[in-house]
């Protein structure tokens, strides 16, 4: 059946497990509070309407190029994106992990 080390690493795993809603409700929170932050605060970082903006109306610094002045926002925005991605995906990994933990104890308790 299972070893020991079999058993201490499900414990382990149950331990870290628990600890998965307070993260997985803060990362997302903080990645979108970060992005609200640069969206208001530093529009030339987040905001690429707001780049375009500056460069039609031709108040955006003549030193700054204007191509990485319209790539830099698009690359934040796409930077966001890919980390809610990726939470998502995490999310999705602990409630499979909690499953299998879940059919682990009814096996063990069947026993």
């Amino acid at each position: 059946m299972l070893s020991d080390d079999d058993l201490k690493f499900i414990e382990k795993r149950k331990k870290i497990n628990k600890y998965w809603p307070i993260i997985g409700i803060t990362l997302p929170l903080m990645l979108i509070s970060v992005f609200l932050y640069l969206f208001l605060r530093t529009p030339k970082l987040a905001n690429p309407y707001h780049v375009v903006d500056l460069l039609n109306t031709n108040k955006l610094d003549p030193t700054s190029m204007s191509i990485l002045s319209v790539i830099c926002p698009l690359t934040i925005d796409f930077l966001f994106i890919t980390m809610g991605i990726l939470i998502i995906y995490v999310w999705l990994a602990v409630k499979m992990e909690r499953k299998y933990i879940r059919m682990i104890d009814e096996l063990k308790a069947d026993k």
